[in-house]
C-alpha cells in the first residue's frame, strides 16, 4: 500500500544530497592535499600513488551516486572524520622535522594539534549525530515486528524520500493515531503500544524515522525534515476509509515526541486534538549545551561549529530548535506528558519547565524510570495505561489532583 502527500508545502532537494555535497567537498579537499603530499614521495611507486587516491575517490563517487545509502555515505563520513586528523599529524611531523630549531617547532605543532582537537571532536560528535552513529543500529531494524491483522505501507515524504510503516487497521468510525519512536531506533519498539490501541478500536500507524529502519535517507535532522515526515504519515492515516479525521493523535517517544510537539501548529488545523509525549526533548540547545560541556572554554566555539556545519549541510541547527517554544506559540492542543526522573538522555527538568510554562500540558513523574524503557513501563502499567487511553478518547488536562471523571472510557470513540 502507497501513499503520497501531494501538493503539501514542504522542503526543497534531498537533506541526504546536500549533506553528501558539503561532506563530500570536504573529502576532495583533503584528498587534494593528500595526493600532493603523495606525489612529492618518490619512494613510492606510481601504482600505488594512483591507487591511494582512487582509494580516496571511491567513497565520494559511491555516495554522489547513491546519497540516500547509508553504507556508501557512512565511508565518506569515516573519511572525513579519520582523514582530517591524518592529514594534521602528517603535517605537525613534517614542520616538527630535524633542524636547528626543531625543539621549539615541535612544540609548536604539538599546540596546534591540541588546539584543534575541540573542533575536530565537535565536528565529529556532529556527523555522527545526523549520521555516522545511527547507520549502524538501523540494521537491527531491517526486520521490524508486523502481527496478522496488520499492513506493510510506503509513505513519500515532501522532499521524496520514502517512508515504510506498519498499519493497524481499528474500527470504522474510530480516530487514527501516529505511533513514532526515538533517534537509533525503529517501530517495533512501539509495536506494544499500537497493538493496545488497536484493540481498543483506534486506527494506529508506525513509521519508520528517515534514516531509520527501512525508510530511506542516510541522515537525520531531529526535527527540521522529519516534522515534514510527520505530515505526511498523519495525512496518509487521516485519508484512510474509515479513520475519523477530526480525532487524530500522535503517540510518541524521545526524537518522535519532540518533533511531535513541534508539529502541533501545523497539525492541529488538520485534526489533531491529542498528543502523547514520553520524554520529549523540549529545548535542543541545552541538551546541546550539556554534550558538548566537557570541552571546558572551548565550547562556545564548539557551539559554533554546530551551528554553522548545521546550516551547510542544509538544516536548522539543533541549538535553534525548541519544540517547547513552538508548542507555546502553537494553538492550544492537549498534551499528556510523560518522563523518568533517571533520565539521563533528556533531563526531566525541560519536561517540568514546559508543564509550568504551557497549561495544555499534563505532567507524569515516573520515580527510578530511565528514557529507553519509558514506553514499556507505562504500557506496563496498568493506571497508566489507563490514563492514556482515557485521554486519546477524550483529551482533557487534569490539574492539581483532579479526579479523573469517572465515565471516561477507554475504547475509542
Amino acid at each position: 500500500m502507497n501513499g503520497t502527500l501531494a501538493g503539501a508545502p514542504g522542503p526543497r532537494g534531498s537533506i541526504d544530497l546536500r549533506y553528501v555535497l558539503v561532506v563530500g567537498g570536504a573529502a576532495l579537499g583533503m584528498l587534494a592535499v593528500a595526493a600532493w603530499r603523495v606525489s612529492a614521495m618518490p619512494m613510492l611507486r606510481r601504482r600505488m600513488r594512483v591507487g591511494a587516491i582512487v582509494a580516496g575517490l571511491l567513497p565520494v563517487l559511491l555516495a554522489l551516486s547513491s546519497p540516500r545509502d547509508p553504507l556508501w555515505v557512512s565511508l565518506l563520513t569515516l573519511e572525513v572524520v579519520l582523514g582530517a586528523p591524518l592529514l594534521a599529524a602528517g603535517a605537525a611531523i613534517r614542520f616538527a622535522a630535524p633542524g636547528p630549531d626543531r625543539r621549539v617547532r615541535a612544540a609548536i605543532a604539538i599546540i596546534a594539534l591540541l588546539a584543534l582537537l575541540g573542533p575536530w571532536f565537535t565536528l565529529t560528535w556532529g556527523l555522527a549525530s545526523v549520521q555516522l552513529g545511527i547507520a549502524p543500529v538501523r540494521l537491527a531494524h531491517l526486520s521490524p515486528l508486523r502481527h496478522a491483522n496488520e499492513e506493510e505501507v510506503e509513505i513519500r515524504s515532501p522532499d521524496g524520500t520514502l517512508l515504510r510503516g506498519t498499519y493497524s487497521p481499528g474500527r470504522r468510525g474510530a480516530g487514527g493515531v501516529v505511533v513514532l519512536h526515538g533517534i537509533s531506533d525503529g517501530r517495533t519498539r512501539m509495536a506494544g503500544w499500537s497493538a493496545a490501541l488497536q484493540e481498543r478500536g483506534y486506527h494506529a500507524l508506525r513509521i519508520d524515522w528517515r534514516a531509520h529502519g527501512r525508510s530511506e535517507g542516510a541522515v537525520t535532522t531531529f526535527a527540521d525534515r522529519e516534522r515534514y515526515d510527520l505530515e505526511a504519515a498523519f495525512d496518509w492515516l487521516a485519508s484512510r476509509d474509515g479513520v475519523d479525521r477530526t480525532k487524530m493523535s500522535v503517540l510518541a517517544t524521545s526524537m518522535g515526541a519532540g518533533i511531535a510537539l513541534s508539529s502541533t501548529a501545523r497539525l492541529a488545523p488538520r485534526g489533531l486534538r491529542s498528543v502523547v509525549a514520553f520524554a520529549p526533548p523540549s529545548d535542543y540547545g541545552e541538551i546541546v549545551g550539556r554534550r558538548l560541556a566537557p570541552l571546558g572554554p572551548f565550547g562556545s566555539v564548539a557551539r559554533g561549529i554546530v551551528g554553522v556545519v548545521a546550516r551547510g549541510l542544509g538544516h536548522t541547527s539543533p541549538l535553534e530548535l525548541s519544540p517547547a517554544r513552538t508548542l507555546e506559540e502553537a494553538p492550544p492542543v492537549p498534551v499528556l506528558l510523560f518522563h523518568g526522573d533517571a533520565d539521563r538522555t533528556i533531563p526531566v527538568s525541560q519536561s517540568q519547565a514546559l508543564a509550568e510554562h504551557v497549561p495544555t500540558v499534563e505532567l507524569h513523574v515516573l520515580p527510578g524510570v530511565g528514557h529507553d524503557e519509558i514506553p514499556a513501563v507505562v504500557l506496563d502499567d496498568d493506571a497508566l495505561r489507563r490514563r492514556v487511553l482515557r485521554f486519546l478518547r477524550r483529551p482533557r488536562i487534569l490539574r492539581d489532583r483532579t479526579p479523573e471523571p469517572p465515565d471516561d472510557g477507554e475504547d475509542a470513540e
